[in-house]
């Protein structure tokens, strides 16, 4: 355990000198940000690029794959699609979805089947937390023909039709390592 440091109150000659380093710390932080975007989307790319380098995650509440980089110091998480939150009372999605119900259930019961997925109007909500919920009620409420095709009409979109989904790092490994190489 790291024994606690007393922070003293600086004096006025001291101010000039804090004020100089923190305004310096702030600048080095801007410029390390801007590379580690920089290298997350480089990484990001070439885990989209090379899917058999790709592992299951094991993660109750979220769904996808990850890679594992070759020291051992960061994981790329990429999460399935995401599940659209809501949309309005006859909208486009909604029509798309109560025609997609519609064709293995009648016009009067495909919106009780909506409804078992999401909150009724005036906007539809996503009844679930997570993905893995919503998908995993998909497949037990729905039958295989349309169930997929439901969940794939659900996942949010950009505004080129590319479905979003979530790519994050996992650089927990990176401070095991260190602190390993120290030991």
């Amino acid at each position: 355990m790291k024994p606690k440091t007393e922070i003293v109150t600086p004096t006025a000659s001291e101010i000039p000198a804090l004020e100089n380093r923190l305004a310096e710390i702030a600048k080095e932080m801007s410029r390390l940000s801007a590379e580690e975007k920089s290298i997350k989307k480089r990484l990001e790319l070439y885990a989209l690029a090379n899917p058999d380098g790709h592992a299951p995650l094991k993660d109750e509440k979220r769904e996808g794959r990850k890679m594992a980089l070759p020291a051992g110091r960061v994981e790329i998480i990429l999460q399935s699609d995401l599940i659209i939150a809501s949309f309005r009372e006859g909208d486009k999605k909604h029509k798309e979805l109560l025609s997609l119900l519609c064709e293995e259930y009648s016009e009067n019961e495909a919106p009780k089947v909506l409804r078992k997925f999401f909150d009724p109007p005036s906007k539809w909500e996503n009844r679930y937390d997570n993905g893995v919920k919503f998908r995993q009620s998909v497949g037990e409420l729905l039958p295989p023909k349309i169930g997929p095709r439901f969940i794939s009409h659900c996942t949010q979109t950009d505004k080129a039709g590319i479905k979003k989904s979530n790519i994050t790092f996992d650089i927990k490994a990176a401070a095991k390592a260190d602190s390993e190489e120290e030991a």
